[in-house]
């Protein structure tokens, strides 16, 4: 849950930076893809650009990931990050596709899956700045970060 959070921040510091600073069309997001099996995980910054500006939005990207880590986040920046998600719960209780779907569907080889649904509206109103910029410390610093670029053949442009 937290990981998310993290992820969701980070994507609204790329859209207002590439798009609203920079003036880019671009659609830049961050998402995250924990695995509690595995005790892992992946957090992916990403956009579609041009072919030629892959590396300056890839190392701007990088970068801005580098100063949440170094700096960490704001107080409103979390709040942000947490009201949609608050209000998708809501929506969730009323909705049979969150219980069905993650719920009942994974219960069986995930068990932990059942007590994710009992704890998570609580969970997602204990989540603290300090757990965010931790997490933001440990996970987004230049050095984990791996920079690769799906560009398309010249040969066949």
């Amino acid at each position: 849950r937290r990981f998310n959070i993290l992820a969701s921040i980070l994507s609204d510091r790329l859209r207002e930076e590439i798009r609203e600073k920079l003036g880019g069309s671009y659609s830049p997001r961050a998402s995250a893809s924990p695995s509690q099996e595995l005790d892992m995980g992946v957090l992916q910054a990403m956009a579609q650009v041009k072919p030629e500006e892959t590396k300056k939005y890839g190392d701007l990207m990088i970068s801005l990931a580098h100063k949440m880590a170094e700096n960490g986040v704001t107080q409103d920046e979390l709040e942000r990050s947490l009201k949609p998600i608050q209000s998708g719960l809501k929506e969730s209780l009323r909705d049979n596709g969150y219980w069905l779907g993650v719920v009942l569907g994974s219960s069986q080889e995930k068990p932990y899956m059942l007590d994710w649904a009992r704890t998570r509206d609580e969970d997602y109103s204990k989540v603290t700045i300090k757990e965010i910029n931790d997490l933001a410390k440990q996970f987004l610093r230049k050095s984990n970060a791996i920079l690769y670029e799906i560009v398309p053949d010249p040969k066949e442009e």
